[in-house]
């Protein structure tokens, strides 16, 4: 073996012709017309098409989990008894987002014309999941698509030069198989030509032989009832990008981040403290912004009790059951009932040591499907004979929610989804900790709820200063040091009894502290975003963020 990455370290060496990989199993039964393209192109060879092909996949498989998701279920599906995926029948199939297998692997082309090329000197352009587990344990049904680690050869390539990541890593010898996840691009033998075009304009196609048919075949042997991966885990952290913050955030964590004792950040946000200056003035139009917020999935089992709310399908027949197989975004969208859950956010704050709690009642509505990914989806299968065509059944288990973070402003999967407010802090007189509880709403009369917490009261002015309300600069001075030098306080147990419909159900409660960081790394900011600080109870999260109106 030829190598030039260690990707390739797990290679095993067997005496075995690398030809024995283009000989597994897949199926299907319509045989569809190829979509019209217009672009003229000047047609490769063979081996040439393949490897600029797999090149272009190779991008695309490590790039993309949806893809490999894609490609392994189009593989199962073994239209034509084969793990085989046919390139034209599959290229206008949606992947993700509404783009098309086609439209994705176009971004990866510096013009529409290199992937006609492709298309017209490859008529019968095929992807092959190659069934390995003689030797290890990978095949379709077996691939774990978590892997961006994908190795993609081309048959007719006398290099057998294996790709990833849309390079060249290294080669295999005629005697070696590749102990790592592979594609193999080639001519589908099994397909040809129907109507005698030499253009992939208007093709159509037939089996080369009924063996191929798997209407013809009757049942193949496979495995009946499995679990297959559906959507990619959701991010386990909450990140925000640079465009969704106020740029005083920014500012105000690079100004404190590299302090031992990490002052406040809000100091910096709402009253212009910084490393060398410890007093300031009150910015009164600043308020925190609810900028994101997530529930734990223990919480569908406890939201989905009344007939209106959206619910997973868990019956495995009716708007589950399809033939042919259905692409991942088809599943997911008939899996749930349709609808929303509403949210109620109640907030309470105590302006002063004397004073009841005033209360602030928020809505927001969320699509079930942006609340939780569906990590998994439990398949049935239904083989096929002469006279009945083969049928998946879906059956979705809540054990296979994962949650998401929901961007309020922008993720509730709703039109018209609008941020959601509080209040600044107005820390001469008010409470340094503000309560706030969850419930998701159903609205059948009403139920009193009572709530208790510990409010805080900052003594942090400095004593030379006297506490004013400008009236012309609408400022409030008097040098607040919340943040730095000597802090006191006094404490107060607060409780309050506050009307919720009786359907509605508590999801948590959240203690939101003016002390709590705002921003707490900014490693991955050119990636994923700022991480941010998150306030939990465990079954509910919460993001802060303070903007300016």
């Amino acid at each position: 073996m030829k190598t030039r990455s260690s990707k390739f370290h797990n290679l095993l060496s067997l005496s075995l012709s690398l030809s024995l990989l283009l000989t597994v199993s897949c199926m299907q039964s319509e045989l569809p017309v190829a979509d019209k393209n217009d672009v003229e192109a000047v047609k490769l060879d063979n081996a040439d098409a393949q490897k600029t092909f797999a090149q272009l996949l190779s991008k695309a498989v490590y790039n993309s989990v949806e893809v490999r998701t894609f490609l392994k279920n189009e593989a199962m599906a073994q239209f034509d008894n084969d793990y085989d995926v046919f390139y034209p029948f599959v290229k206008d199939k949606v992947v993700c987002d509404g783009k098309t297998f086609r439209d994705i692997l176009l971004s990866y082309c510096d013009r529409e014309e290199e992937l006609v090329q492709i298309e017209e000197s490859l008529l019968l352009l095929n992807i092959l999941v190659p069934d390995m587990t003689l030797f290890w344990d990978f095949n379709a049904e077996t691939w774990d698509v978590s892997d961006a680690d994908v190795g993609v050869i081309s048959r007719d390539d006398d290099d057998n030069t294996v790709y990833m990541e849309g390079e060249a890593i290294g080669s295999l010898t005629p005697d070696e198989i590749p102990g790592f996840p592979c594609l193999v691009v080639k001519n589908n033998e099994r397909m040809v030509v129907a109507n005698g075009m030499t253009r992939s304009t208007n093709v159509t196609y037939k089996f080369a032989d009924d063996a191929y048919n798997p209407a013809k075949t009757g049942p193949k042997t496979r495995s009946d009832s499995y679990d297959a991966d559906l959507e990619a885990l959701p991010e386990i952290y909450p990140y925000a990008k640079s465009t969704d913050l106020d740029p005083l955030v920014i500012a105000a964590y690079n100004e404190f981040n590299t302090i031992d004792n990490r002052p406040y950040q809000r100091d910096n946000v709402y009253y212009g403290m910084t490393k060398s200056i410890s007093t300031g003035d009150l910015r009164p139009n600043i308020q925190e912004e609810i900028l994101m917020f997530r529930l734990s999935s223990n919480n569908y089992n406890v939201m989905s009790d009344e007939t209106k709310d959206p619910t997973l399908n868990t019956e495995g027949s009716g708007p589950g059951k399809g033939h042919n197989g259905w692409s991942n975004e088809q599943i997911i969208s008939q899996i749930w009932k349709e609808g929303s859950f509403e949210f109620v956010f109640k907030i309470f704050i105590t302006n002063g040591i004397n004073s009841q709690p005033s209360q602030i009642e928020k809505r927001i509505s969320v699509k079930a499907n942006k609340l939780f990914a569906l990590s998994k989806i439990h398949v049935d299968y239904t083989n096929g004979t002469l006279i009945r065509r083969k049928d998946w059944v879906y059956t979705a288990n809540s054990n296979f929610l994962v949650p998401r973070w929901v961007r309020v402003g922008t993720d509730t999967g709703l039109p018209g989804a609008i941020p959601v407010y509080l209040p600044p802090w107005e820390l001469y007189e008010g409470s340094t900790v503000r309560y706030i509880g969850v419930f998701e709403s159903d609205e059948t009369g009403t139920r009193t709820e009572t709530f208790s917490w510990t409010d805080e009261f900052s003594k942090t002015f400095d004593s030379s200063g006297e506490v004013n309300i400008g009236k012309d600069t609408g400022v409030i001075s008097g040098g607040i040091k919340v943040g730095y030098g000597t802090t006191t306080k006094e404490t107060k147990q607060t409780s309050i009894s506050t009307t919720v419909a009786i359907g509605s159900d508590t999801l948590g409660d959240v203690d939101f502290r003016y002390s709590d960081p705002i921003i707490v790394s900014d490693s991955e900011k050119s990636t994923k975003g700022y991480r941010m600080n998150a306030i939990s109870t465990g079954e509910v999260e919460i993001v802060f963020a303070p903007r300016r109106k």
